[in-house]
């Protein structure tokens, strides 16, 4: 499953994790965890880039541990792509979204489009937080504020759909039960 095996950042993404991290984050695993909420805020989205073999990690031990966080952002983005009725929504969030839901190519194609919101996401971090302010070191007392504002904003947006999530989780329970 897409959820629990390593993970790689390539090319550019790679540059821009690795300078996020090295700014401010503790670890890759957590700027996965907050950059498809940003990539779906902004509703950015955007290719691997595959120009370098610049690549960073996440092990596949840290995306077991923060499974339930980044499951909650795979459905968070599901559920709310402007791409697809609310029935494909629901099934794309808690249907398919592993390797044995019985439709391979759609779970391929899921786990892509939530991809893309995951290398927009890490773009926006890296405009906000790097590139825009070259004198962010993620230490003074204007870059804590800064980059407080940030994850407080994304916090507030994740509270605001939590609700609706898990009324669509109660939702996934009765479809899969329909099978």
């Amino acid at each position: 499953m897409f959820f629990d095996k390593e993970y790689s950042f390539k090319g550019k993404h790679a540059q821009y994790v690795t300078e996020l991290v090295t700014a401010i984050f503790k670890r890759n695993v957590d700027v996965l965890i907050l950059a498809p909420v940003l990539g779906l805020i902004y509703n950015r989205t955007s290719t691997e880039d595959l120009s370098s073999d610049i690549n960073t990690k996440i092990f596949a031990e840290q995306m077991v541990k923060e499974n339930e966080k980044i499951i909650f952002n795979y459905r968070l983005c599901m559920l709310l792509d402007e791409n697809a009725n609310n029935q494909t929504k629901i099934d794309n969030a808690f249907r398919y979204y592993t390797e044995n839901s019985g439709d391979i190519d759609r779970f391929n194609n899921n786990i892509k489009r939530y991809n893309s919101y995951i290398l927009g996401g890490v773009e926006i971090l890296y405009e906000l937080m790097i590139k825009e302010n070259k004198s962010f070191t993620g230490k003074n007392k204007d870059d804590v504020k800064y980059k407080k504002e940030i994850i407080d904003n994304v916090t507030e947006f994740i509270s605001n759909y939590q609700k609706d999530v898990n009324d669509y989780n109660n939702i996934g329970d009765e479809v899969d039960s329909l099978d």
